[in-house]
């Protein structure tokens, strides 16, 4: 989400461009019934023990690695896309 407010200016009379960006709801949803689905899962097989450890391990670490690996991989790009557009509206590009 791209939040753009030309009418509030700074004292260098430039305009202030408020940028927010967010990941849509509609995945943070998808996100939310997809790890409760497989923790729901996984959980009751790890705790009657039909799993050797070092399995329950992975399968309980793997979508926490995952959700990390993809928030580092949206910001660092909400940051690039930041910069990027700081340059277009300065005119450097």
């Amino acid at each position: 989400m791209l939040k753009i407010y030309p009418q509030q200016f700074v004292e260098s009379h430039q305009p202030l461009i408020h940028v927010q960006m967010r990941i849509h709801p509609f995945v943070m949803a998808f996100l939310g019934f997809w790890f409760l689905s497989w923790y729901g899962a996984v959980i009751p097989i790890t705790l009657t023990g039909a799993m050797p450890n070092y399995m329950a391990a992975l399968f309980v670490g793997m979508p926490m690695l995952m959700l990390m690996i993809f928030w580092v991989a949206f910001w660092s790009e909400a940051n690039r896309s930041r910069s990027e557009l700081t340059q277009i509206i300065q005119g450097q590009v």
